[in-house]
């Protein structure tokens, strides 16, 4: 009876080691994929703007934190608050805090919704690959101030270690009437490609990022937008205006 109890309670602790191996660990089989891969307002709406169940593909503080390298450095700029807010409703729910927040804490202006989910790990080239995750959160209703935020994020893998991450895809509104914020962020990404940069001829792929905002209030209104080309060097985003592709 011992040594069944004991067989028992092995095969519990392996079976509890598989279950909770990281999702990550499926980096190693990225998938391939059709080049130009395009994120814009079309790709945006296909996975925020649908009722579907995030199911196994929700990620948690503990994934996002391994797919943000460098976070902490980040953290402060609007770009990513709204990753600080995810971290924070979701450490909420795993200490079973977050109805208690609903119910006595939350006040006009906090967040009352966030969630991040998996989208795709696409390879880009021989060693380097792309995993794409959606993050979005919204404040408490649609009072003043609002926030509402929908972010597609790429995180670079060298070989199974996340390198770099980038905003690939945005859709940022906030308001405070009669003000109001509008960001959009799309970007279209090449398959591998054959480079020189610095008279050195390397395998990368091309990343283009165009930025547009509009921001006004009362009866003023301005937009600016600004497109960017870089290139994936070593697992970053390297901005380059001109490059020589073979």
């Amino acid at each position: 009876m011992k040594n069944g109890t004991l067989i028992a309670f092995l095969i519990i602790i392996v079976n509890s080691s598989i279950a909770q191996e990281p999702w990550f660990a499926k980096i190693k089989n990225p998938t391939e994929t059709k080049f130009p891969l395009i994120i814009d307002s079309l790709y945006m709406d296909s996975l925020f703007h649908q009722d579907f169940e995030i199911g196994t593909k929700q990620l948690h503080t503990e994934d996002l934190l391994f797919l943000c390298p460098g976070y902490d450095t980040l953290k402060n700029t609007y770009e990513f608050s709204t990753v600080k807010e995810f971290l924070f409703i979701d450490s909420l729910k795993s200490n079973d805090l977050y109805q208690d927040y609903i119910d006595n804490e939350i006040d006009i202006g906090m967040v009352q919704i966030s969630g991040a989910f998996e989208i795709d790990h696409i390879k880009l080239f021989e060693g380097t690959s792309l995993f794409l995750w959606g993050v979005y959160s919204s404040s408490f209703e649609e009072a003043c101030p609002y926030t509402d935020s929908y972010y597609v994020m790429g995180t670079i893998i060298v070989g199974q270690k996340p390198v770099s991450f980038a905003i690939l895809g945005e859709s940022y509104n906030w308001g405070d009437a009669p003000y109001f914020v509008e960001n959009k962020t799309e970007s279209q990404i090449s398959d591998g490609i054959n480079c020189y940069v610095d008279g050195n001829k390397i395998k990368t792929c091309s990343v283009q990022i165009k930025k547009t905002k509009i921001q006004g209030g009362e009866e003023k209104e301005e937009k600016s937008s600004e497109t960017k080309d870089f290139l994936i060097i070593e697992g970053c985003l390297e901005y380059i205006s001109e490059f020589i592709k073979e």
